[in-house]
């Protein structure tokens, strides 16, 4: 199926053919997931349509369901069945480590979303020939993987600056 239309398909007579068929939904909630602390994209977040009554995952028979996984900036978009684009929907944010964020939205629109991180670092920054010295006035700083735009590490990979 290539732009409305299906080419290239060879039918037999007399014989059944099976052919899978998509069907994108007219009605589009999209949007960018992004982390609330330093505003940069969240790649792998899972994003799921629920009901106006926030009781249940939207679904096709029990067995197609409406979601979606944000790329590398966050982007996301979930489309979903123009017969539903007047109800008033939940979409639910998960990812690993953050707090889970539950939206409330409907019809086609944009919707930003905020994760907040719940990753902490604790700890003090010693001298290396005797680690029972605390060093004072030593400023440490965090960085993910992201703030490199290293692609092959995971955006929980931290990297640790000191300078005195």
């Amino acid at each position: 199926m290539e732009n409305n239309s299906l080419t290239g398909l060879t039918v037999t007579e007399g014989t059944n053919t099976d052919v899978p068929v998509s069907v994108l939904g007219d009605s589009k909630i999209y949007g960018y997931v992004e982390d609330s602390g330093n505003s940069q994209g969240v790649l792998g977040a899972f994003l799921e349509l629920w009901d106006e009554g926030n009781e249940y995952k939207l679904n096709w028979s029990s067995t197609y369901f409406y979601n979606d996984t944000s790329l590398g900036n966050g982007y996301y978009e979930i489309h979903y069945p123009s017969t539903l684009s007047d109800l008033s929907l939940y979409v639910h944010c998960n990812q690993t480590g953050y707090t889970a964020e539950e939206v409330h939205t409907g019809g086609t629109q944009r919707t930003d979303i905020d994760l907040v991180g719940t990753a902490t670092a604790e700890g003090k920054v010693v001298d290396k020939g005797n680690t029972s010295v605390g060093i004072s006035g030593a400023t440490v700083k965090l960085l993910n993987a992201t703030s490199f735009n290293l692609g092959f590490l995971s955006s929980i990979d931290i990297f640790f600056f000191m300078t005195s």
